[in-house]
């Protein structure tokens, strides 16, 4: 700092006179290119300012803005330097340390700026009694500052474009040290993102696909550490809740002209739900051209018994009353063969349209005429169908509210209680109750059907929905179906917004329970 003590004394030099500093800095600071100013603490008041920064200052204020209104105000008054909360800060630092002091960068209003910025230095000057003058400095920075926000900017849409690619990556730098993991990655792996993700994702238990355990050694990261490639390779993960998924990995390290590791790229992608499509298909199609076979092979016996029977009744060459009766004998035979052969026709006709709806209803090819419609309609219609088995039980109706309405498809939904009610008759001794009562809480109504039957084995409470299941504990007495009718009444549940579950009943038998969504009103 140059100039005297607050109290007047000095080292003997001449006494100087603030006026006559400040005159003189702004004579010689007038015509420099770098905004000036001085300032008075605690005072905040500009007592100097060279063309340069009154330039600067009118340029962010605007054109109406001028010398007079800033210069000998304090700055509290002046509605510029409100925008700027670090000016007092830095101007009390530099004023009591006697130190240059570092302020931040200065901007004006978006709308109301020349497009410059400006980092502010305050340097103390002197003293007099009862004020430090300070010099503040305006560096231009604008080259800096939107280089920083460009170099923000592409920061931000690369991570903004990882994070809404399909696939999981993760990169790490040439020490495996994490740099980039993306939100698909964090889905996939269920790992939070945070300090510890890049320890959480390599601690994750992973798994051959016959499920044996993937030794440390034989592990993506270690053998991308030793320069390994990794590609399309399918490994079972465990997630942190316990899930196990599907994942297909691609990965190695990216280098320079040298040979020198730079990073290690991995990405992957989760293929479980596919897995289990495939699955599910491969099952489906399994089962339903064993449903197809036993039909057809009866029917092709049939036929050839009756293809016997015709022979054996136009052969022997004989004649008279006894070859007559033989005759007749062959063709009711006959008949009979047909008859049985008709029957595994129609049999395997249903099977094919269950397969066919079934079908329809799982990919959204079947379209629902959804009206508001009251629930008690969709429960009558199903009650007034021909459902085999009705007049051998005792069917229990109770708790229908009529004022209960609904956003859905009535024959489709009316089609369903329909088809829980036939499950119910078939699988439950003749003359036991079955009950259809209907509930409404919390904003949807529940609609259960409950018999005294067979029931359904505690571990396939959920099979019985995926197609073509038979019970572990059915016989061959008991009726036989295509297993689709449920699986298809739950698509028809879920596509209402609602569901279709199974329980057990206590004291035997099965209760059936469909959700659906309340309208609105």
């Amino acid at each position: 700092m140059i100039g005297g003590q607050r109290d007047g004394g000095g080292t003997g030099g001449p006494e100087q006179n603030p006026h006559d500093i400040l005159k003189f800095i702004a004579e010689v600071m007038d015509d420099l290119p770098l905004p000036i100013a001085v300032i008075t603490y605690p005072g905040l008041v500009y007592v100097v300012s060279n063309r340069a920064n009154t330039n600067m200052l009118c340029s962010f204020q605007g054109p109406s803005f001028g010398k007079e209104d800033f210069l000998g105000k304090a700055i509290p008054d002046i509605p510029l330097f409100k925008t700027d909360p670090t000016l007092m800060g830095a101007l009390r630092e530099a004023a009591e340390t006697g130190k240059t002091v570092t302020g931040s960068v200065f901007e004006a209003d978006a709308g109301r700026a020349s497009g410059r910025a400006y980092k502010m230095y305050y340097c103390p000057l002197f003293q007099d009694v009862t004020e430090t003058y300070v010099l503040r400095i305006a560096a231009d920075v604008t080259d800096e500052v939107l280089a920083k926000r460009e170099a923000e900017k592409s920061a931000l849409d690369i991570v903004t474009l990882f994070n809404n690619v399909a696939e999981g990556i993760v990169i790490r730098d040439s020490e495996g040290r994490l740099l980039l993991f993306n939100q698909k990655a964090v889905e996939i792996t269920g790992v939070s993102a945070g300090p510890y993700t890049s320890v959480q994702h390599t601690q994750l238990p992973m798994y051959y696909l016959d499920g044996r355990p993937i030794p440390p050694e034989g592990r993506l990261y270690d053998r991308m550490m030793r320069g390994e490639k990794v590609s399309e390779e399918e490994y079972l993960l465990r997630r942190p809740d316990g899930s196990i998924r599907n994942v297909i990995y691609t990965g190695g390290s990216l280098e320079d002209a040298g040979g020198n590791r730079l990073l290690l790229v991995t990405t992957f992608h989760d293929v479980t739900e596919e897995r289990e499509e495939q699955k599910a298909k491969d099952q489906f199609i399994s089962t339903f051209s064993a449903e197809l076979r036993k039909p057809l092979a009866v029917v092709r016996g049939l036929i050839q018994k009756s293809r016997e029977g015709m022979a054996g009744a136009g052969g022997g060459g004989g004649t008279g009353a006894g070859t007559d009766a033989r005759a007749e004998e062959r063709a009711d035979e006959v008949e009979g063969y047909l008859s049985r052969a008709e029957t595994e026709l129609i049999r395997l006709t249903g099977l094919v349209n269950d397969m066919y709806t079934g079908y329809r209803v799982a990919s959204g090819h079947v379209p629902l005429d959804r009206r508001a419609l009251a629930l008690s309609k969709v429960v009558g219609d199903a009650l007034a169908q021909d459902i085999p088995g009705k007049e051998t039980h005792k069917l229990l109706v109770s708790g229908v509210p009529e004022g209960a309405q609904i956003m859905g498809d009535r024959r489709r939904l009316a089609d369903v209680v329909g088809s829980l009610l036939s499950n119910a008759f078939n699988y439950s001794p003749r003359g036991t109750r079955v009950w259809i009562d209907v509930k409404v809480e919390s904003g949807a109504a529940f609609v259960r059907v409950q018999d005294e039957g067979i029931g359904i084995p505690e571990g396939e409470l959920e099979q019985v929905f995926s197609g073509f299941h038979r019970g572990s504990n059915l016989n061959r007495r008991d009726p036989v179906g295509s297993g689709l009718s449920l699986f298809v009444s739950r698509e028809v549940a879920r596509r209402h917004g609602g569901d279709l579950w199974a329980e057990r009943r206590p004291g035997g038998g099965t209760i059936m329970v469909l959700r659906l969504p309340l309208r609105n009103m």
